[in-house]
């Protein structure tokens, strides 16, 4: 996974942004209404949400390697639920740990977190494709494939091309 920005990191870019800040705070800035030193707290906060939702995004895709997208394609060996009521089942099962306190060991807010993205990809994917309002930039077609720019050269240093990919 990569590094991660610390809340720490973000908080001592708040204090610097604060400290050099010579206008007066009271006064608001642009047409936003906000002061400097709420402006600037607001950038940190945004910071620390993308910080997380990267941080995430990349736990999600290496557990998905690492368990060979089992999640979202199971084997089907022991049950035949498919894919949106196996994930409310490992829902449920981190809702009871932490509701009798039996989640120590494991981090069972991200855990969560990570299952419920992993369901509205699932709940989209079972209505015959992504239905819901995605990000203009992750490439999703509402038909549920995505292109891809590959990076991928051949042998000669040609730059790969747009691939279809079916969801």
């Amino acid at each position: 996974m990569s590094e991660r920005t610390t809340i720490d990191d973000l908080n001592q870019d708040l204090v610097e942004g604060i400290m050099k800040n010579d206008t007066n705070d009271d006064e608001p800035v642009n047409d936003t209404g906000l002061t400097p030193k709420e402006a600037l707290a607001m950038k940190v906060r945004e910071k620390l949400i993308r910080a997380e939702c990267d941080f995430i995004a990349n736990m999600l895709a290496e557990k998905n390697r690492n368990y060979g997208d089992s999640a979202l394609n199971p084997v089907r060996i022991m049950s035949q639920a498919d894919p949106v009521e196996q994930i409310r089942v490992r829902i449920d099962d981190k809702l009871s740990r932490i509701k009798r306190g039996k989640s120590a060991s494991e981090d069972v807010v991200l855990d969560l977190i990570g299952y419920l993205i992993l369901l509205r990809i699932a709940e989209k994917r079972s209505n015959n494709g992504f239905s819901g309002a995605l990000p203009e930039r992750s490439g999703v077609s509402s038909e549920g494939s995505c292109e891809a720019e590959a990076e991928v050269r051949d042998r000669s240093g040609v730059p790969g091309k747009k691939t279809e990919v079916q969801l």
